[in-house]
């Protein structure tokens, strides 16, 4: 095993700019930069800019390990596959008292099963996205705010995980956290979720959890414009002592999700509690309290109604779905949805590719570079048909290290998903 390059760098305030890759963090390598500030007025900024297409990231974490203290990230390039920090193959990054700023892409993204990172009292404000963990990666967020975010603040899915407590979500366009795509899901501890959907209005929610299993406890959620909490196309979300106060849907189930909602409070809603097309699946509802301006308990009247445990609540059937008929329309609609996601048996789903996308850029897990630094396109594994490399070398090199196993991960996930798929179409 070959031996970890220690690297420490203390950097006075002022402004660095790259205009090609900024730094990439090898791998058997350790570095360590903080920001030397001595008033809150000085400020270190690190920043990838202008228009050139090898404009990469500020920072790439490739195996190798990056801890930052005290510094404000920029991703001021104008391409939407950069972002602040990339960390893939096995990279692990920790990032205390930064601040982020990218108006175009992402500030940070984390990808394979190997690969975390962890975020304490740090700062994303009025980024486009805020963080994006996928590929079975795993992140800990703790202690930071996001504000402002124009999309996104906390993506999950293709099978990542995050811990989330303490953590502040406001004034988002759309969600403040989102587990969709085959996310394995999230665990929300003391989290405050406050103004968002502010683009989509009812049709977003503060917190969104259709995929996988997550728990929300001890959280606020206020004036949201949308819905509080949604739990949908499957997933799996236990919401526990959280206070949900002016939204016209407190939470949500529908489309086959699975909720257990328990010493909730959930005042001044137009609705608490909206079950609509969830396909029999259990809703659970213990010792809630409820007061909302129509309904505490909605249902489409065709669904199977909530257990209620110590408090019961008044179950009111929406008169505009009470139709068999309507119902009967609104299944064959989610059921041709999810016929859309089909793909062929020998091609991977959209979501599991590493190849180009808004959120993402394509990096050489060998060498580390990108296919920007390389001026050429990566070639494909034959066997999962998901990692890219930049030449046989690097794939035989890589293969021997980690891909062998990854390789078997990725395909046995891609087959997962082709079941599920034919699951849901027999239904």
């Amino acid at each position: 095993m070959a031996r970890m390059t220690n690297v420490s760098l203390l950097v006075r305030p002022g402004v660095y700019t790259s205009t090609d890759q900024g730094l990439l963090v090898k791998p058997e390598q350790k570095v360590d930069i903080v920001g030397y500030t001595l008033s809150d007025e000085e400020e270190v900024i690190i920043q990838t800019k202008g228009m050139a297409p090898d404009v990469g990231n500020v920072f790439t974490v490739a195996r190798g390990e990056l801890t930052v203290r005290n510094v404000t990230i920029r991703q001021e390039s104008h391409h939407p596959e950069r972002h602040g920090l990339y960390i893939a193959q096995g990279g692990k990054c920790t990032l205390i008292d930064c601040k982020f700023c990218s108006r175009v892409s992402g500030c940070i993204a984390v990808t394979d099963p190997s690969s975390s990172v962890t975020l304490k009292k740090c700062l994303f404000n009025g980024c486009c996205g805020g963080l994006i963990v996928l590929s079975k990666a795993k992140a800990v967020v703790d202690q930071c705010q996001f504000k402002s975010t124009v999309r996104i603040g906390l993506e999950i899915r293709d099978q990542g995980f995050a811990t989330i407590k303490d953590t502040e979500f406001s004034d988002s366009g759309r969600q403040g956290i989102v587990c969709h795509a085959f996310g394995n899901g999230f665990n929300a501890t003391r989290c405050v979720f406050h103004n968002n959907s502010r683009h989509f209005g009812e049709t977003e929610a503060a917190v969104m959890a259709s995929s996988g299993k997550s728990t929300i406890t001890d959280c606020q959620l206020s004036s949201n414009k949308g819905t509080g909490i949604i739990i949908c196309s499957g997933g799996e979300c236990e919401v526990r002592d959280c206070q949900v106060t002016g939204s016209k849907v407190a939470i949500s189930v529908c489309e086959q999700g699975t909720a257990y909602i328990a010493n909730n409070k959930l005042l001044n809603n137009r609705f608490g509690i909206t079950i609509v097309y969830n396909m029999g699946k259990d809703v659970t509802l213990e010792n809630n309290t409820m007061k909302s301006g129509e309904a505490d308990v909605l249902t489409t009247g065709k669904d199977t109604e909530p257990k209620m445990i110590g408090k019961t609540h008044k179950i009111t059937k929406d008169p505009r779905r009470e139709n068999d008929k309507c119902l009967a329309e609104k299944l064959k609609l989610i059921q041709k949805q999810m016929k859309l996601n089909k793909f062929k048996k020998d091609d991977p789903p959209e979501n599991l590719r590493e190849e180009k996308h808004p959120n993402t850029v394509r990096v050489c897990p060998s060498c580390g570079l990108s296919e920007q630094s390389k001026g050429k396109e990566f070639k494909v594994c034959s066997g999962c048909r998901i990692t890219h490399y930049c030449s046989v070398d690097c794939q035989k090199k890589d293969w021997k290290l980690h891909h062998k196993d990854t390789c078997k991960l990725f395909q046995q996930c891609k087959q997962d998903f082709v079941e599920k798929e034919q699951t849901r179409d027999s239904l």
